[in-house]
């Protein structure tokens, strides 16, 4: 994983050289083949990188630009080289040669502080122009490539990880209503920008800040909308143009002259990854490595996994499946390292799969792991409201016909689809929050139950807090319009952290689902090709036939992730509940977080791996939610033990 840094002074001041040590110190652990920094005043700017393509091969960063007094450190990955090169009149001799990171400044040379919107892939970067005396950052369109940022008296500091920014002195203190606000994913999808820390903010997708003595300027730059002039005669037409992008979107994240790994969970989104960049590396007479986590063979009769689906992939001829089990780790493994790596108390409780895909990945000395997360958003897309449309259009025959074929594909009920397909989406609003009141009331039960006391919360959010609930219980609300739909579940996305596991930083995710020109094609994709026969996610399924192993491709079920996850968790919760019981009642963690309660929720013992009771979600969730906070809270010092 690759990171940047930099400061400016706008006080006149000069950057303490301890800067420079203590900021190189700290990412220190991230391996490199490339580490520098430059200083031209007042700025300085500094980079750890690892060279992944072949244009990045005498990258040299940062890059000054004499002739146009300007500098840039960047994460980059640009999709659309040849495209830029034309628009900036690069002639093919030197296409190849120039990395991304001199294309990016000359297209900001071009076009100014509006370049992003003429770039395509994952980055993050920082140009200092000396001309106008700015400084400018942007992230790529979905955020994989995460920028923080914080400004104290006249000291503007930025890196890819928090820490870089406490290195540099920017004080360590808690985010008191961002901790109050964990309970309400509505806070958490709209306030993109917030960290756990105060002073400290992330810069969020598509957006671009100019940074002058007066003060830092934003803009968001993208927002998700279709492709425009997309026009296919036939279905067959757009199925074909679908699989073009998608063949692309996966060919752009492969290394050209490295192992390539991706995981495969045997679901639709990872096997779709899987099975596309098989075959672009099959033209290449290159082998994909695959990284699967299995139940360990001893549990086999006992618990059913992913396996019946991967193992649909070991026939292949370029394929080599790597099993994991590692029936050792846990979700309350090396807890310190995990939230300083995190730099926050959101975590997944199944974060030791993701560190044991990290090993797998480095033995097979894969720089890369292309990742199926977002799947939905864009080819995996459900279409969701989509068969209230077809009421509201007047189109029965077709409504009634997808309505019972999905009985029979999902074993639901017809009564089911009505409610929740049909009715649910063109209920009036009014109607709608009336029968939501026994949701929010649920909801606000729960909140007694959550490791965040509701005392704490109350100090922020008291009198907002039957808004707060109405809107995070609103979130699942589906219109009848599923082009709608799709668009604000884009909208409302933000790549998370890549660094909540154990050794994040050796690897780079790749996540194509997150490709805008993918997500813009599938915006403009019409329902009925999201929707059809009574299947789900039928975009992929029939743009990828021929391709995806047929098991896969019409399967309508999924098992969950980490299969053995309950297993796991009893082995580790009697030292968790030990280590509750040794919070004292003088606690200062005692302010806000409910150790009662966890205690109390710790005593369950999971019977199986679903969430579906609420002991077991309180297990699978709420526990571990609340041990990774008090773990988090012992890194400020008012909240460390005694």
């Amino acid at each position: 994983m690759n990171v940047i840094w930099g400061a400016i002074h706008f006080n006149g001041n000069p950057i303490n050289p301890d800067f420079i040590h203590k900021i190189q110190h700290v990412f220190s652990h991230h391996p490199a083949d490339h580490a520098a920094y430059r200083y031209i005043d007042p700025v300085l700017l500094g980079c750890r990188v690892q060279r992944l393509t072949p244009e990045s091969a005498q990258e040299e960063l940062p890059y000054f630009h004499a002739s146009s007094d300007t500098c840039i450190t960047a994460v980059s990955r640009l999709d659309n080289r040849d495209e830029l090169c034309r628009l900036l009149d690069i002639f093919p001799p030197d296409q190849s040669q120039i990395p991304d990171s001199q294309l990016i400044l000359q297209a900001y040379e071009r076009w100014g502080d509006a370049c992003p919107e003429k770039l395509l892939g994952d980055f993050a970067f920082a140009i200092w122009d000396k001309r106008s005396q700015t400084l400018m950052c942007a992230t790529d369109h979905m955020g994989v490539n995460p920028l923080y940022y914080a400004w104290i008296d006249g000291l503007f500091v930025f890196a890819s990880e928090i820490k870089g920014l406490l290195a540099a002195g920017v004080p360590a203190e808690l985010n008191g209503a961002k901790i109050a606000a964990m309970p309400f994913l509505s806070l958490h999808f709209s306030d993109k920008a917030s960290t756990f820390y105060k002073q400290i903010y992330r810069l969020p997708k598509a957006t671009v800040i100019s940074v002058r003595a007066d003060g830092i300027h934003e803009q968001t730059y993208w927002h998700p909308a279709p492709a425009s002039g997309l026009h296919f005669k036939s279905d067959t037409d757009w199925l074909e143009a679908f699989k073009e992008v998608f063949f692309k979107t996966i060919a752009a994240r492969m290394c050209a002259d490295k192992p390539v790994a991706a995981l495969l969970s045997g679901g639709l989104d990872s096997s779709s990854v899987v099975a596309v960049a098989a075959q672009i590396l099959k033209e290449k007479n290159r082998s994909l490595q695959v990284i699967s986590a299995v139940s360990s063979p001893d549990l086999m009769t006992d618990i059913r996994d992913e396996q019946p689906y991967i193992n649909q992939f070991r026939t292949w001829d370029n394929i080599d499946i790597d099993y994991i089990t590692d029936e050792q780790r846990g979700p309350f493994d090396n807890l310190e390292r995990l939230v300083w790596g995190a730099e926050s108390p959101m975590i997944t409780s199944r974060h030791y799969l993701y560190g044991a895909f990290v090993d797998a990945a480095r033995r097979h000395q894969a720089p890369v792991l292309l990742d199926g997360i977002g799947g939905e958003l864009g080819p995996t897309c459900a279409g969701p409201g989509y068969l209230a449309e077809l009421m509201m259009k007047g189109r029965l025959l077709r409504l009634y016909r997808e309505a019972k074929m999905r009985t029979v594909r999902y074993d639901t009920s017809l009564h089911n689809i009505i409610r929740w397909g049909l009715v649910n989406p063109i209920m009036p609003d009014g109607v709608k929050r009336l029968l939501a009141r026994k949701g929010r009331r649920d909801f606000e039960q729960r909140l007694h139950h959550f490791p965040v006391k509701r005392a704490f919360t109350d100090i922020y959010y008291r009198d907002e807090l039957p808004e707060l609930v109405a809107k995070t219980c609103a979130l699942g609300e589906v219109y009848p319009n599923h082009r709608a739909n799709q668009r604000r579940n884009i909208e409302i996305t933000q790549c998370a952290g890549l660094t909540a596991f154990l050794g994040y930083e050796h690897i780079t995710w790749a996540y194509p689902f997150y490709d805008k020109r993918l997500l813009e094609f599938c915006l403009a994709v019409p329902g009925r090709l999201k929707v059809r026969d009574g299947y789900t996610r039928y975009l992929v399924r029939a743009g990828l036939e021929g391709i995806l192993p047929r098991k896969i491709q019409w399967r309508t079920t999924k098992e969950p992730f980490s299969v053995d996850f309950h297993i796991r968790y009893n082995r580790q919760r009697s030292e968790i509940e030990e280590m509750l019981r040794s919070i004292t009642k003088s606690d200062p963690i005692n302010e806000i977080v409910d150790v009662d309660a966890l205690i109390a929720m710790a005593q369950h013992e999971m019977t199986d791996n679903r969430d579906q009771t609420p002991g077991n979600y309180a297990a699978m969730h709420l526990v571990p939610m609340g041990v990774y906070l008090i773990y988090f809270l012992r890194q400020f010092d008012e909240y460390k033990a005694a």
